[in-house]
């Protein structure tokens, strides 16, 4: 498999983790919420599916990508989205939520997840930067 293919795969992995996450995010949004919190995790979320859609449109209509902006951004990706799953899982344990800790508990699993999908695609991205994946 090329490591295009490859990189294409987990971009479009990252987007849809990334709109499950923030629609999750959506529809478990409670006014108790810690603001911070909050703002963090919709930044986290919607930011990054701003950087996955440029990605991807400049892979589709085969643009130059800058393998070292692209390592950059996935990296960011994988701290952002594990700080992000690690708060809502602890947030979550540490609160009393009236139906909802499912839905908080499933948000954290899948940004987490996210942020393993990040690492793996940054690593692929790097292992061909350096030629290892012959």
């Amino acid at each position: 498999m090329n490591i295009l293919d490859t990189s294409k795969t987990f971009k479009i992995i990252e987007i849809v983790l990334s709109l499950i996450c923030l629609t999750l995010q959506m529809f478990s949004w409670e006014f108790s919420d810690k603001h911070g919190l909050r703002t963090l995790v919709c930044g986290t979320f919607l930011g990054f599916i701003l950087v996955e859609l440029g990605e991807i449109l400049a892979m589709f209509i085969h643009g130059y990508i800058n393998k070292v902006l692209s390592v950059f951004y996935s990296s960011a990706g994988c701290a952002f989205f594990m700080i992000c799953g690690v708060l809502l899982i602890e947030n979550c344990l540490n609160r009393h939520y009236k139906g909802q800790k499912s839905v908080h508990l499933t948000k954290g699993f899948f940004a987490i997840c996210n942020s393993v999908v990040f690492f793996l695609d940054g690593f692929y991205i790097s292992l061909e930067m350096f030629n290892y994946s012959k």
